[in-house]
């Protein structure tokens, strides 16, 4: 399963933020999904966990900021290219044991 957050739970990029993952992940519960990122600049302004039943795929054009202070931490796997995705000043923790990611 797959769930693209910005279109089901915002509708332009400037609802590309934690708010709107946080909205999809209380939907996905504890369903295995891919939360595919659409290609914009998402904001993460507040500490935000992806548990591990979600696998994060992100496209090049994905990028993930995250504030000074703030902290994404990233329980499944994420699934990128060999590109940079992740900015900002704040934290960034992937904890999912490595695998070959796409």
């Amino acid at each position: 399963n797959e769930v693209d957050p910005l279109a089901v739970y915002g509708s332009t990029a400037a609802d590309a933020t934690d708010a709107t993952i946080s909205r999809a992940l209380a939907a996905i519960g504890s369903s295995a999904v891919t939360m595919v990122l659409m290609p914009t600049t998402w904001m993460i302004s507040n500490n935000l966990t992806i548990p591990s039943n979600v696998q994060v795929r992100a496209p090049a054009g994905v990028i993930i900021s995250v504030d000074s202070g703030k902290t994404l931490t990233i329980a499944g796997t994420v699934d990128a290219g060999n590109y940079r995705i992740f900015y900002g000043s704040g934290t960034v923790a992937v904890t999912a044991e490595p695998g070959v990611v796409g």
